[in-house]
């Protein structure tokens, strides 16, 4: 998978194809990419002022903590404009074992293009079951939901 250039990018590409791009630059390891196509308000943004930190971050944490399979784009809606919520679902091995991940995301369109602000997640604990059932609703019924 080739590197590509938020700037050049993103003014046309649709939320899904952003996150699709987001999920393939984790894999490539390009944390780069993940950190320039966040919102500068993001909460992530406030654990990580500066791109460096989070490229650090990335390259010395996170492939060894889990290793992704699968990023699919379940649902989405436009509750404003300018904002889009997609459901997303991930998959990925962690210690042997396979996982499941869903996530509520947040995207904002800035003039550059669309960029990813927040997401609220669940795990199977959270939502047992099947995956093509997942809603909107699920994520507004989490006591506490997990978000960044």
């Amino acid at each position: 998978m080739k590197p590509v250039n938020i700037q050049s990018a993103t003014p046309a590409i649709s939320p899904a194809d952003l996150v699709r791009l987001r999920f393939e630059a984790l894999l490539r390891g390009d944390f780069g990419f993940i950190y320039d196509s966040t919102h500068p308000q993001a909460p992530f943004r406030q654990l990580f002022p500066q791109r460096r930190d989070y490229v650090r971050f990335g390259v010395e944490h996170l492939p060894r903590e889990q290793c992704p399979h699968l990023c699919r784009v379940v649902d989405e809606r436009r509750p404003e404009e300018g904002v889009a919520e997609l459901i997303l679902v991930f998959r990925f091995g962690r210690a042997g074992e396979e996982h499941w991940l869903f996530e509520l995301a947040r995207l904002l369109r800035t003039d550059a293009g669309w960029r990813y602000h927040s997401g609220h997640k669940m795990t199977r604990e959270d939502f047992s079951g099947p995956v093509e059932e997942l809603g909107f609703a699920d994520f507004a019924h989490l006591e506490q939901p997990i978000s960044f």
